[in-house]
Formats: structure tokens, sequence, C-alpha cells
């Protein structure tokens, strides 16, 4: 393939790729740490052999091979999964500095990432389960996908952070009136009235069961 191919090839297929993830150029280049304006040159077809350092981040990123990113494979696969999305996976103890700590992860500094196919905000992360008596549907290794920027509703299990104790829990989230309740998953938990200690991080948009339970 010649340098004008490949540079269209890139050009067309980053397109292409960015489209279906609805990301911007400022935004990949966060996620990835490649130069914002390196990936601006991509986009300009500025770059006709771009470095292995530059294609290799933006391929994991997308979830396609280097092969296809250069356009020498076709994206098919990738249709198969359609606007597959990446969290990262962080510690229940980082819950409470999620928002700033999240924005500092990428495929560089951090290896722990779950796919879905869901939409969710760049804040969005996800937590495994812990605990082996919280039960079905969240039981040990289940990991759960949290989205920090949409507003709890009546009903919804949500990531609970205790400012007194340091904690962060999940819970169940009941409005009646103006009261907010959290009811823990294990209905033999007495429910907690919901005060200024309290802090919600997040609502669980979903749920992963882990196929091996030890």
């Amino acid at each position: 393939m010649n340098s004008d191919n490949l540079e269209f090839n890139i050009r067309q297929v980053l397109s292409e790729l960015m489209e279906k993830h609805a990301i911007s150029e400022a935004e990949l280049a966060r996620r990835t740490q490649v130069p914002p304006a390196t990936i601006n040159r991509l986009m300009a077809g500025a770059t006709p052999d771009p470095r292995l350092s530059t294609v290799r981040p933006l391929a994991h990123y997308f979830n396609v091979s280097i092969d296809q990113l250069i356009g020498d494979q076709a994206l098919t696969v990738v249709r198969m999964a359609d606007k597959f999305n990446f969290v990262p996976v962080i510690s229940w103890e980082e819950v409470s500095n999620s928002r700033d700590f999240v924005k500092t992860l990428n495929f560089h500094n951090w290896h722990a990432w779950e796919p879905t196919s869901i939409k969710v905000s760049a804040n969005a992360f996800a937590l495994v389960v812990e605990q082996h008596t919280i039960g079905v549907p969240f039981s040990y290794g289940t990991i759960l996908t949290v989205e920090p920027d949409m507003e709890p509703k009546d009903g919804d299990y949500v990531i609970v952070y205790h400012q007194q104790s340091g904690s962060t829990s999940l819970k169940r989230l009941v409005i009646d009136g103006k009261d907010r309740w959290l009811n823990a998953p294990n209905e033999n938990i007495q429910s907690i009235l919901m005060n200024d200690d309290h802090r919600i991080y997040g609502i669980i948009l979903r749920v992963c069961l882990p196929f091996n339970k030890e």
C-alpha cells in the first residue's frame, strides 16, 4: 500500500470509528494519550506514515486490529459490536474521588477496563462486587457499570458514599415524598433515611454476572 492510500484509509476508518463511538478528537486524545495535534493531522490526511506508537493505542481504544485501522482489513467485526465503549474498573475506595480520578485514566496507565455497548458518559466507571453476602444479581465477582451523570430515580440501584464512616456501598433508592431511603439489596438489613452525610456517586446501568463462581 502506498503512502497516499494509507493516509486516505486511516483518515476514512478513523472518521467512521469516531462517528460510531460519538467521540470527538479532543476526547479521543484524552482517552488514548495520543497528542491532539497528532489526531488532528491524521484526520486532515497530513500524516502519510504514522508511527506504531500512534496507531496502536487508537486501535486498542476502538477494539480493532491495526490492519483494520489502516484499511487493510474490513471493519465487519467492529460493526457486529457497534458502538462499544470501555469504562475503567476502579476500586470501591476510589469512588469518592471518581470524577477526578477517571479523567486521569487511559489505556497506557490503566489495565482494567470493562466493555459495554450501552451509552455512557466520560465519567462512567465500573466496580467489582467484593462481598459474598449480597446475593443475586449482585453475586461476588459481578461487575457493575456505574453512571454518575444521570439523576437517580425511585427504585434505582445506586452507589452511595457515607462521609462519616468513609464507606461506599450498594443500595436501592426509594423516594417517598420528600424522604429518600436507602435499602440494602439484602432485605434483612434495615433501611436508612438519607441525610447530609450520604452522597450518591452514580446509578447502576449494567450488571455483568461472573461465569465461574468460586
